[in-house]
């Protein structure tokens, strides 16, 4: 990457992540652009739910104290709704850092789909997003974390769940880089789900009594 984009980016980040990776949940920081994602007033956006913000839950911190839903849930409150259709979007830093966000931030590995389409977001950009999200380079290339805070070994894992991964899709729509990729793995989903309707287990059942 040239150096004076790196800078750039580095400049853009700097007190905006030393604030993410010091700060205590839940992050106090003013609603905006300038912190994105990164508010206690995002309001739940899971129908009819009417929860004014994000409180981390003590023991499931990507679930919210108050009303139960995820930080997914939560953040996607913050983006712009992304086109069906049309133009694609030019991968900026700020929008590439929200959807790392709703995928990594308290996460300890990553979903495989979601994962191949960071990549090709995260490849645009500095990898140092990854640490402001509290992720090594490595440990994001091997799709999860070896040590928790404090050095312990990690024998289980938070992630992003399927309801949210699907959600997430949608996200990934606004750019020309990684649209293809969704309507390919949507297109393989909706395959899955055809296949599965079309079993009768009645038969091996009759199969089974033969």
């Amino acid at each position: 990457m040239p150096a004076d984009l790196e800078q750039v980016l580095k400049v853009t980040y700097d007190v905006q992540c030393s604030m993410l990776l010091t700060a205590p949940l839940p992050l106090k920081l003013k609603c905006g652009r300038s912190q994105p994602l990164f508010c206690s007033t995002a309001r739940c956006s899971a129908y009819p739910c009417s929860c004014p913000s994000f409180t981390p839950g003590s023991v499931q911190v990507r679930s919210c104290d108050l009303c139960g839903h995820g930080w997914v849930a939560h953040a996607l409150e913050k983006l712009p709704a992304p086109p069906r259709s049309g133009p694609v979007e030019v991968v900026l830093p700020g929008l590439v850092f929200d959807l790392g966000a709703l995928v990594l931030y308290r996460a300890q590995a990553v979903p495989v789909r979601l994962k191949i389409l960071l990549d090709r977001l995260f490849s645009v950009l500095v990898s140092h997003i990854l640490h402001s999200l509290g992720w090594s380079l490595e440990d994001y290339v091997r799709g999860y974390m070896l040590q928790g805070p404090g050095g312990i070994v990690l024998d289980r894992w938070v992630m992003v769940t399927p309801e949210e991964e699907l959600l997430l899709f949608k996200q990934f729509l606004r750019f020309g880089e990684t649209r293809p990729i969704v309507e390919l793995m949507t297109g393989h989903e909706a395959a899955l789900v055809r296949l599965k309707s079309t079993q009768e287990p009645s038969g091996l059942l009759e199969d089974n009594n033969s």
